[in-house]
């Protein structure tokens, strides 16, 4: 038993040796590859360490967590980022829409936003859309689904709301204003999508 246990320590101390004589072998070139190789591991650690120290002290009363607050450096966006297209505003379906928090558009002139109902209006009045729950004729029902994608179109580049009062329906009467400063409620009645309100019939069911 003593003499396996000489044999096995000789062996490791033989290994032990033989390692160490081979680091003494290095050359200074290979030496400077080997130490070069462990600085990015250590930037890594250190990197490490000071996040886990900052955070604490980088989160805000909101619970979200700024990281300029921990002295990182957080690039800010681009203006090919602020310059991006919103998402679609889809139609609206399905009830609830109050309690779903919605936002959606009914038709060319109505819809949802984050659960409360609107109905278009502009910075010269009101609007008036073409229906599409109850169309007088059918010119009026592919007018009215023409003035919803139209809408659609002009809210998905970006848009803000401003209240003008309610209507006799308790709707939200609402000034969209698209990204580039035009009016939506304006720019359906140039193009002849919609009508100015109180209108003076239904001029999409005249032969």
């Amino acid at each position: 038993m003593r003499a396996r246990r000489r044999q096995r320590g000789d062996g490791w101390e033989k290994s032990v040796l033989s390692w160490r004589s081979a680091r003494q072998r290095l050359s200074p070139a290979a030496k400077r590859r080997r130490d070069a190789s462990g600085e990015p591991r250590l930037m890594l650690l250190v990197s490490a360490c000071l996040f886990a120290f900052a955070a604490p002290f980088a989160v805000q009363s909101s619970g979200v967590l700024d990281l300029r607050a921990a002295g990182w450096s957080v690039p800010s966006a681009t203006a090919a980022d602020s310059n991006a297209p919103a998402l679609a505003v889809p139609v609206c379906s399905g009830g609830n829409r109050a309690e779903r928090r919605l936002t959606c558009v009914v038709d060319g002139d109505t819809g949802w936003e984050d659960g409360v109902k609107w109905r278009l209006t502009s910075r010269s009045g009101g609007v008036d859309a073409p229906e599409i729950s109850r169309p007088e004729c059918s010119a009026e029902r592919a007018a009215g689904d023409r003035a919803t994608r139209r809408l659609q179109a002009l809210m998905a580049g970006g848009y803000s709301m401003k209240t003008t009062g309610t209507d006799r329906y308790d709707r939200e009467l609402v000034v969209i204003t698209l990204a580039d400063g035009r009016d939506a409620g304006e720019i359906l009645i140039a193009e002849g999508l919609a009508q100015s309100w109180p209108n003076s019939g239904n001029p999409w069911c005249r032969s």
